[in-house]
């Protein structure tokens, strides 16, 4: 109720003061992750829940899975120009190789969220374990990130409880280049500039990500820019880096770490922080738009 709010933030302020009732979020924007949890949860030594126990799920034998879904936001957030931010509910058909491949592998791929709609038919045949909705449950849930061997989410903010536990995590479809990314890889959209017939440079999307115009599908469009979705083998590839990182094998070659520190080097020159360190752009989506970073 954001009146309620408002009465009490106007009634706290004079007694408690501005610095301990607000968190300056510009420079710390994880920073809701520190405050006392609502909910205590042991996560020591904790046994397969019991609505798990069917489902075959030991650590590190699955891989999570989560992304963006209409009816969340229109359940939570009521009517709105859902079409305006349509660019955050990508088609994700596009995983569907890298399902694919881990599954080859014997590990099992775990769907997690809430008022999601049905997976695409292209992945009905695929031994998908669908864990939202009716079934789902919250403490379940959390065991479910906490075991993970890995997450594959788009940018929907799932991704931050597989953080918490310290999962290795993939962020796919990321729109945005700010400070918000605390995955160990993420796979940015690219920028189509429909005026130039061109794709937009990593410096020009760097310094795009701060304007107004960024971000609202509308404007974009209006100036003849349109986001492009990340192809099945970019989510593919990023997919296998994640693995080999999770099984500690993971080694990049020096040309890859050049390409790394040359577009480490173009994001602090555009002064976009990553208050967290070690999330990197996916190695072969760098390496396969390596001409993008001149």
């Amino acid at each position: 109720d954001l009146h309620k709010f408002l009465r009490q933030v106007i009634y706290l302020v004079p007694k408690s003061g501005i610095e301990k009732l607000f968190i300056d979020t510009s420079r710390r924007h994880d920073a809701a992750w520190f405050f006392k949890p609502s909910r205590s949860y042991n996560t020591d030594s904790i046994p397969t829940p019991g609505d798990l126990q069917e489902l075959d799920l030991e650590q590190n034998s699955f891989v999570l899975f989560a992304s963006s879904s209409i009816r969340y936001y229109k359940n939570r957030f009521g009517p709105q120009d859902i079409e305006n931010i349509s660019y955050r509910f990508t088609d994700i058909s596009s995983h569907e190789l890298a399902f694919k491949k881990i599954i080859d592998l014997n590990l099992k791929v775990v769907r997690v969220g809430v008022d999601v709609e049905a997976l695409p038919l292209s992945m009905s045949s695929l031994p998908i374990i669908d864990y939202t909705d009716i079934k789902r449950n919250e403490l379940s849930e959390l065991w479910l990130y906490q075991n993970c061997k890995m997450m594959i989410s788009s940018s929907n903010g799932a991704f931050w409880f597989a953080k918490r536990f310290e999962r290795p995590t993939l962020i796919t479809d990321l729109y945005g280049f700010l400070h918000r990314n605390v995955s160990t890889f993420y796979i940015p959209m690219l920028i189509n500039d429909a005026n130039k017939g061109l794709l937009l440079s990593f410096s020009e999307m760097l310094n795009f990500s701060k304007s107004k115009v960024f971000g609202n599908k509308n404007m974009m469009e209006n100036s003849g820019l349109f986001y492009i979705p990340n192809s099945s083998l970019s989510v593919a590839n990023g997919s296998n880096e994640l693995l080999s990182y999770s099984e500690g094998s993971f080694r990049p070659s020096a040309q890859d770490l050049a390409l790394q520190m040359k577009f480490n080097n173009l994001r602090i020159a555009h002064d976009i922080p990553f208050s967290v360190n070690g999330s990197l752009i996916s190695f072969s989506f760098l390496r396969e738009y390596s001409h993008l970073l001149d």
